[in-house]
């Protein structure tokens, strides 16, 4: 188990550590670990949280684009 503090994680993130406080304040975050008031991450937790966070996203494809009849074309 690899545990990073909330410097470490932002820098590793290329956040601000603000930034990951704020996640960690609005529960959006990694989960952390809080010993004695000090907080602290697994970076295995971290990296299944960020393969969570993933979104597929669809590359567009080269298709036809569409014919409108002409009645449809707006003309000024």
């Amino acid at each position: 188990m690899e545990v990073i503090n909330t410097r470490e994680l932002a820098s590793r993130l290329g956040r601000a550590p603000a930034s990951v406080v704020r996640w960690r304040r609005l529960r959006k975050g990694p989960p952390c670990i809080r010993v004695n008031g000090r907080v602290f991450y697994d970076w295995e937790a971290v990296s299944d949280w960020l393969t969570r966070q993933s979104v597929a996203v669809a590359l567009p494809t080269k298709a036809k684009p569409s014919r409108l009849p002409r009645e449809c074309h707006v003309t000024q």
